[in-house]
This record gives C-alpha cells, sequence and structure tokens, in this order.
C-alpha cells in the first residue's frame, strides 16, 4: 500500500483522501488522478441508505456508470448475463433523467428479481435510452441490503469541464 501525503491511499488506479465525517468518524473519498477515467463507488451511509457516486466522460456514459454503482453496493461479483432489456426514459432535467433511470432499474429488481451485470445508455430524444444486460438474482449471493428506491431531492447529476458527475442517496 502506498501512501501519499494527505495520508490517503492509492488502490489500484483509484485514490483514496481521508476526510471527517462528522461524529468523530472519518470517510474515505475519492480523487481520481484523471476525472476522465469513468468510474462509480458505492458506501453505506448507515442501515437504511447507501450513497453511490459515479464519473464519465459523457452524461450517458456517468449514468451507465450510476448503474454499476448501484450494483455493486449489494453484490460483490456479478454473475453472467442470462438475458436484456432496454428502456426509454423521459425527464425535463439530467437529474429527472437519472432518477427515472434509477428507480426503473430498481423495480426491476424488486419486481422481476433481475440485476444489471452491463448497462449501455444513449441519447434518445426527450431523454435516454437503457440497455441492460441482466442476470437472474436468485443466482447471487448478496452481502448488502437490495435497493428499494431513491429519491430526487437527494440526486446531484452535473456537467464539469472533464466530464460528468453524480451522486444519489438510494434507500435500502
Amino acid at each position: 500500500m502506498h501512501r501519499t501525503r494527505d495520508h490517503g491511499r492509492v488502490t489500484g488506479s483509484t485514490h483514496y483522501r481521508r476526510e471527517p465525517s462528522g461524529a468523530g468518524e472519518v470517510r474515505r473519498e475519492p480523487v481520481l488522478p484523471d476525472r476522465r477515467v469513468s468510474i462509480s463507488t458505492a458506501k453505506p451511509l448507515h442501515a437504511g441508505d447507501l450513497r453511490i457516486r459515479a464519473w464519465g466522460a459523457t452524461r450517458e456514459e456517468c449514468v451507465a456508470q450510476t448503474v454499476s454503482a448501484l450494483v455493486a453496493g449489494f453484490v460483490p461479483r456479478l454473475p453472467r448475463q442470462t438475458s436484456a432489456t432496454e428502456f426509454d426514459v423521459h425527464g425535463d432535467t439530467d437529474v429527472a433523467l437519472l432518477v427515472g433511470v434509477l428507480r426503473t432499474v430498481i423495480s426491476g429488481i424488486g419486481a422481476r428479481n433481475e440485476i444489471p451485470v452491463a448497462a449501455d445508455v444513449w441519447a434518445a430524444p426527450n431523454g435516454l435510452r437503457v440497455r441492460l444486460g441482466v442476470a437472474d438474482l436468485a443466482g447471487v449471493v448478496a452481502v448488502g441490503a437490495v435497493p428499494k428506491g431513491v429519491s430526487a431531492q437527494h440526486v446531484r447529476f452535473a456537467p464539469r469541464t472533464d466530464g460528468w458527475w453524480c451522486a444519489a442517496c438510494v434507500d435500502l
């Protein structure tokens, strides 16, 4: 393990910085050396919430990374894809589009017992088109609670000079 001057550590290509998170707790926050690299993270906030973050060079790539972060929050190893599904999401804002994608993915987990193992997202008229490679949830050993919902008030999604960034709080 390599220590940096800010007492962070390097694991793979993701750098971490230790930051106070209140109540005497220290939370690791990702610091990307090159923000053009797509990445996603998932961290439990407490027993009922999961905080996911994602970055991507484009809006669509960031949405796909957010789906990956959502699944990584409760499934440590992804199974093989068994089928695919596609859907459109419409919205007036980028936040509304991201919330729509997350809600559709979460409803698929609950209603059809499918988890996304791959996500492709592209722009569509008035929204986004999403194609998910999915696998049966029954064949997966989950290490955390399965997501139940997402609230638009806890979602941030915006462009930056080096790509797109988002953060969302998911109900477990």
